[in-house]
């Protein structure tokens, strides 16, 4: 997660936004692998910051580890970049989710099938896990194990972005890291641009989650009941 929480009443906002989306993700996160929490701060009020590390030591009891980063206002992706650089270079995984510190869980969500989407399909780069942008389109695909995807298309809208995000190592391998020293807007376009000039590649997939488990037993569709 990034944050800042400057000395004035929006830090205090985003200060309890922050503490009740840790709460939520250590109380709905499923994960079989080991889920590691690292806060990317970009100079918070440095009680805000030891009160949220804090907060995030008692709830996320079921995570293998907390970290943390700071740098002096260099906007949101110099924060995700110090994530993604522990992540990929010192705790080794190519995976990373920016779950952003103000989007708070409301039921349990299972990490797994879009981790698994992403070590088996390796040019989606991506899997979006919150809510769409409008305008986006794409095309339904399922990806096995009773999960289904939208491949995500180039043609309008906002799809590299800020939102909640499965994120695979690849996929900076090949467009780069995040712009830094700007607002989260245009470190946010930036990024999406990019995704459009290499012609939507690596693929963004949006995780379309569902509540329905297919009982795989005898296929009788192809019976034709006048035989």
């Amino acid at each position: 997660m990034t944050s800042w929480m400057p000395d004035d009443e929006r830090g205090r906002l985003r200060l309890d936004a922050a503490k009740q989306t840790v709460e939520s993700w250590g109380e709905h996160l499923r994960y079989d692998g080991d889920l590691h929490l690292h806060i990317g701060d970009d100079g918070s009020h440095e009680s805000h910051k030891q009160e949220l590390l804090d907060f995030a030591t008692l709830n996320t009891l079921n995570f293998s580890g907390l970290s943390t980063s700071r740098q002096e206002r260099h906007g949101v992706g110099a924060s995700l970049n110090a994530g993604q650089k522990l992540a990929f270079e010192d705790v080794i995984t190519p995976l990373t989710l920016y779950a952003v510190d103000d989007w708070s869980l409301t039921e349990p969500f299972d990490l797994n099938p879009w981790a698994r989407v992403l070590r088996e399909i390796t040019d989606i780069g991506a899997v979006r896990l919150g809510p769409p942008h409008p305008g986006i389109t794409g095309r339904v695909e399922h990806v096995g194990d009773n999960q289904w995807i939208l491949d995500l298309c180039p043609d309008g809208g906002y799809v590299a972005s800020q939102r909640p995000t499965l994120w695979h190592s690849r996929f900076f391998a090949e467009l780069g890291n995040w712009k830094e020293d700007c607002s989260s807007l245009e470190c946010e376009k930036d990024m999406n641009d990019r995704w459009y000039a290499a012609n939507g590649k690596p693929r963004i997939a949006l995780a379309l989650p569902h509540p329905w488990d297919h009982i795989y037993t005898v296929d009788v569709s192809d019976v034709d009941p006048s035989r």
